[in-house]
């Protein structure tokens, strides 16, 4: 399936199941399940782990807490979500290709804000038959204005395969909508930080 249709099909369902206007529901996963969150398969699954092994034999363990969430095949999971006025959207993510060229899986996030702004994440392509990419943070650019809309990971299949087969990987963790911190609020804590580690020097001293 090509990736505009897998987009276009996640976002006809996430407008049937409509925004809800809160930050990202369990971004860590730490309920053990998918709570919160809506998924959408054509092959593979989406789950909830505390460990996989890459092909590699790298172990990949949560970034946050004890568990992330897993996307295999061609698989989708959404959320509706909002934020205010300067804040950031951020997430841990890694790749696990499960194929070789030129089967070109490819891992994406999209963010649903009024525009559809696509964050091309990995592909084999990228990693190599069978490699991965090791855990990798993403931080978007602050919102200019309060809003709401979605925030969609997705894996896709590009192989010949269409059953459970070849397939690769994404894991994701540790979801958050935060403000940015106020220059001056980095400054005063910047500043405790120093005048404590002074009083401690000072401390010693005597």
């Amino acid at each position: 399936m090509k990736i505009k249709k897998l987009i276009y099909a996640v976002v006809i369902l996430m407008f049937c199941t409509g925004i809800a206007t809160a930050t990202p529901l369990n971004g860590g996963f730490e309920t053990g399940d998918l709570t919160g969150w809506s998924i959408f398969s054509l092959t593979g699954d989406v789950t909830v782990d505390v460990e996989v092994t890459a092909a590699d034999g790298t172990i990949y363990t949560a970034t946050e807490g004890e568990y992330f969430a897993l996307l295999q095949g061609t698989s989708i999971m959404w959320q509706g979500v909002s934020w205010e006025a300067g804040s950031v959207l951020s997430f841990d993510w890694a790749f696990l290709a499960g194929d070789e060229l030129p089967n070109d899986d490819i891992a994406f996030s999209v963010i649903v804000n009024g525009t559809h702004d696509i964050i091309p994440l990995a592909s084999v392509a990228d990693v190599g038959d069978y490699g991965d990419t090791g855990w990798q943070a993403y931080v978007s650019d602050p919102f200019v204005d309060s809003g709401e809309g979605y925030i969609v990971f997705s894996v896709a299949d590009r192989g010949a395969c269409n059953t459970f087969c070849n397939m690769s990987t994404l894991l994701v963790d540790n979801i958050a909508a935060a403000p940015v911190p106020e220059p001056t609020t980095m400054l005063l804590s910047a500043l405790g930080l120093i005048g404590f580690g002074g009083w401690s020097l000072r401390k010693k001293k005597k």
